[in-house]
């Protein structure tokens, strides 16, 4: 795909899930060929742009479900579902995806009431699919909104995992972060898992699932599918 005369490619990373009946699932986004961060081509486009991106990246994640059986997990930027014309045409892509995926949201538009959200959250239910909180930690976490949003799953920060190293703080954080999610019923993933003694730690505190380079690094997702 190119957006903005920049050739972009899926990439998906696969998460260690170690409940014994839980799906196989993954992480599914794409990095631009380009000269500009990431994150900073990522922000100059327009909702219309990120809009064509993710109807590509459901394609993409079909392809992957029907080659593997792997579902997908995909961010949904805020200027998607700003507008109410975005929102009926982001659940219209919703409608149309053929294979179950969980849609991330990194922040729901701040003009949006608890009710506005979970009215989107039970409308993407409703086609089948799930959602999730991504990046939950990295600033001062909420715990009463764990509660109140109705996200399926929440995604802890690697920026919160990494702690985990430096002494007893990382440790407490996510021994906190595993009870706030636990007590709100949210299923999780943590993020930034680099090494077998983080990973062994995690799954003593009682957390289940994993994303990280301990367990791969994002592969094109041709690899996946076989197209290329």
């Amino acid at each position: 795909m190119r957006v903005r005369d920049v050739s972009m490619e899926p990439y998906f990373q696969r998460y260690l899930d170690t409940r014994p009946l839980a799906p196989a699932r993954g992480e599914l986004f794409t990095r631009p060929d380009s000269q500009q961060p990431t994150e900073l081509f990522f922000s100059s486009l327009t909702a219309e742009e990120q809009g064509r991106i993710l109807a590509w990246l459901l394609d993409v994640a079909q392809d992957v479900f029907k080659a593997s059986g792997v579902q997908s997990s995909i961010n949904v930027d805020s200027t998607i579902i700003a507008s109410e014309r975005g929102r009926t045409g982001f659940l219209r892509l919703a409608a149309h995806a053929k294979s179950p995926v969980t849609f991330e949201f990194g922040e729901v538009p701040e003009d949006w009431t608890v009710e506005s959200a979970n009215r989107l959250f039970a409308q993407i239910r409703d086609h089948g699919h799930q959602s999730a909180l991504d990046n939950y930690g990295k600033g001062v976490p909420d715990p009463v909104m764990l509660h109140e949003l109705q996200f399926d799953t929440i995604k802890i920060s690697g920026a919160v995992t990494t702690g985990i190293d430096k002494g007893s703080d990382g440790k407490d954080r996510m021994e906190t972060l595993y009870l706030d999610i636990t007590n709100a019923g949210k299923q999780h993933v943590v993020q930034g898992v680099e090494s077998q003694a983080t990973f062994q730690w995690l799954k003593e505190v009682g957390f289940t699932t994993f994303q990280g380079y301990w367990f791969g690094i994002p592969m094109p997702a041709a690899a996946i599918t076989h197209k290329h």
